[in-house]
């Protein structure tokens, strides 16, 4: 993920829906008009933001239509985090270099703890939707990302 470009800022999406869902609305909705809001503007970096996305949801349409909102992004790619690492899991698995009883969300979520990083090198800005952090937009994305690339025009 860090090496497909030198150019790229890598953030993650991360989606909270399990526990609450009641608490947070994550609806496909709700997404678009977050992201849209957030996103805003960022296309004018000149930079392409690949978006590291992970959620508890399990519901597989839900997950592939939050990742297809941002289609209406050209400047945006997406990862989806946790079937990648399900499936390093499960190949780690198969070539006996990990127990079976490894092949579970508790440790997926273990293994991601790399991925969500906020003071490593590879997250650069986070969009979180959860219970303790839930907003309608994440306002100054774009100037966030101006700093992080070192661009002080406006």
């Amino acid at each position: 993920i860090g090496q497909h470009s030198k150019d790229a800022i890598n953030g993650l999406l991360h989606l909270r829906r399990g526990d609450s869902i009641n608490r947070c609305d994550t609806s496909v909705d709700k997404m678009r008009d977050y992201l849209a809001c957030s996103l805003d503007g960022t296309e004018s970096l000149g930079r392409n933001l690949t978006m590291i996305f992970m959620t508890d949801e399990s519901d597989t349409e839900y997950r592939k239509n939050i990742m297809d909102l941002l289609d209406e992004y050209p400047h945006v790619s997406i990862v989806d985090a946790d079937a990648l690492t399900k499936a390093v899991v499960g190949e780690a698995v198969r070539n006996g270099l990990i127990d079976k009883d490894f092949k579970n969300n508790f440790y997926t979520y273990d293994v991601e703890s790399v991925l969500r990083d906020k003071h490593g090198d590879l997250i650069k800005f986070t969009l979180e939707q959860r219970r303790s952090h839930c907003h309608d937009c994440i306002k100054f994305l774009k100037k966030r990302l101006q700093h992080v690339i070192g661009d002080s025009s406006s």
